[in-house]
């Protein structure tokens, strides 16, 4: 008699234990949505502090292919010449780690470094064509007299 209540009270026992933390964790999370523009699919695979997410994506007609989402924009890549790209993680230096396919379908890691370059901003743009007309009416005046 002593054995199927002790295994009752140890079934109860592991029933509450394991299944409470669920619960109480499950609860507290906000869940975001993630899809890259375009995909059929999108899974996401790593993050850093500031927020930066990689993933891969496949949309109709393209497979496994990586993405960069930081903020609200989504840079999406690939390894030159792979068949498929799987960016698995980012750290807080912005440098990505994955693996890719190569054209032969073999396997290889891979380290980004600065995948995304830095686009001038249009106040730049505006600054340097602000200069440049500054040069070009300065060397006329220089040539007329």
């Amino acid at each position: 008699m002593r054995i199927p209540i002790l295994r009752f009270v140890t079934t109860v026992t592991c029933l509450v234990l394991c299944w409470a933390p669920y619960q109480a964790v499950g609860s507290s999370f906000e869940f975001v949505i993630i899809d890259a523009p375009g995909a059929s699919y999108t899974q996401a695979y790593g993050i850093n502090d500031s927020g930066q997410i990689v993933g891969q994506y496949s949309a109709p007609g393209i497979s496994n292919l990586g993405f960069l989402l930081s903020g609200n924009s989504f840079t999406l890549f690939q390894i030159p010449g792979a068949l498929s790209t799987v960016p698995l993680g980012i750290n807080d230096s912005g440098q990505i780690v994955g693996y890719y396919s190569d054209a032969t379908g073999i396997g290889h890691g891979f380290l980004a470094t600065n995948v995304i370059s830095n686009v001038p901003e249009p106040s730049s743009f505006l600054l340097l064509g602000t200069g440049l007309a500054m040069l070009v009416a300065w060397r006329r005046k220089q040539l007329a007299h």
